[in-house]
């Protein structure tokens, strides 16, 4: 045993040590670019998450059919494509996907100055995440986790809040998807017998984050759409070959169901100079504002189809033929998704709710 007088000393000279390096810590400079955990972007937490599925995941997830799969272990063990996922999933990463769905802020940094050219890369990464976490919440059904099913589930609405942030039309319409996806999941859920009242009210707050007025911000979009074309038009095809500097850039990316057409409008498109094309965009705006005006009427799936008519009759020139989207297409998935999130919502007040014993 060390002397008392031994331990004393050594108490005397660590204090101030231990006192200086807490001093230390408190005082310590922090990062330039820290930013705190409140305010973290989930997009760097999806790209994170992303990097830890493999192709053979990804592959397996994709082969699912889940009808085939059902919600009993008795079910799930007689398909050879569940047997495979499970294989495949190994230690699953979808908890990190969970934590990044968690996160407010999420700005994926699109390149918005690169107009009709802005590329956006997580889209098929996130709905390969989400259908990780669909698989997730089938197993936790199976499984009998009935809270884990439910955080799944919510987790899939938020990353679909998340993706239709953008201001483009297609990542709306994945965003629509992958709710869409979690909603068909919860009614099949909540049929089932097998949905906690834990769970359920889990589920109802996901469900309470999509925008009652523009779910999946389909409408949003359009405005988007029109600020990001048309502002990108205007920077960058200008001068005598204004038109034709359009059209390299404009067909480039375009696919059309209708090729002749397209070729007519290319034609045209390629003949304007700056003060043409100026004209042309005015004619743009106009068609947009249709849309818009059509999607906020009384009946909008039948306004909406009226404006799809004027496009093709080129009432607003050749160039809102090309770069509009179709409203009438993206009005009839706005209704069918209104009307998907009804059911849901009703499903789950007339689910009959299980008691925690019953599903283990």
């Amino acid at each position: 045993m060390k002397p008392l007088k031994y331990i004393c000393l050594a108490g005397l000279i660590l204090l101030p040590m231990q006192t200086a390096t807490a001093a230390a810590m408190e005082f310590r400079p922090q990062p330039l670019h820290r930013v705190k955990p409140s305010e973290r972007n989930a997009a760097l937490k999806y790209w994170e998450a992303s990097a830890g599925m493999s192709r053979e995941l990804s592959t397996a997830l994709g082969e699912l059919n889940y009808e085939e799969v059902g919600m009993t272990p008795e079910s799930a063990e007689k398909n050879e494509a569940w047997k495979a996922a499970l294989k495949a999933a190994g230690g699953s990463n979808a908890g990190e996907w969970l934590h990044a769905s968690g996160y407010t802020r999420c700005d994926f940094e699109v390149r918005y100055e690169d107009g009709v050219g802005a590329l956006l890369p997580h889209l098929g990464k996130l709905r390969s995440g989400a259908r990780l976490l669909r698989f997730e919440a089938r197993r936790a059904i199976i499984e009998g986790r009935p809270d884990d099913t439910a955080r799944y589930l919510a987790a899939l609405i938020r990353i679909g809040n998340h993706v239709c942030g953008d201001g483009f039309l297609i990542s709306s319409l994945v965003g629509n998807a992958i709710v869409s996806m979690s909603m068909a999941e919860i009614r099949e859920y909540a049929e089932s017998g097998r949905m906690t009242a834990s769970a359920r009210e889990t589920i109802q707050r996901g469900l309470d984050q999509i925008d009652e007025k523009d779910p999946m911000r389909i409408r949003a979009a359009l405005v988007g759409e029109q600020t990001i074309m048309l502002d990108w038009i205007r920077v960058a095809c200008t001068g005598p070959e204004a038109g034709a500097k359009l059209a390299s850039l404009l067909f480039e990316v375009q696919n059309q169901d209708d090729q002749g057409l397209t070729e007519v409008n290319r034609a045209i498109i390629e003949k304007l100079d700056e003060g043409g094309l100026v004209r042309e965009v005015v004619q743009t705006e106009k068609a947009y504002q249709a849309m818009l005006d059509a999607w906020d009427s009384e009946d909008p799936d039948e306004a909406c189809k009226a404006v799809a008519e004027r496009m093709k009759r080129h009432e607003f020139g050749p160039l809102a033929a090309e770069l509009c989207p179709s409203v009438a297409r993206s009005r009839f998935v706005a209704s069918r998704f209104e009307k998907d999130l009804k059911e849901t919502r009703a499903s789950l007040d007339t689910a009959k709710i299980a008691e925690p014993a019953e599903v283990e």
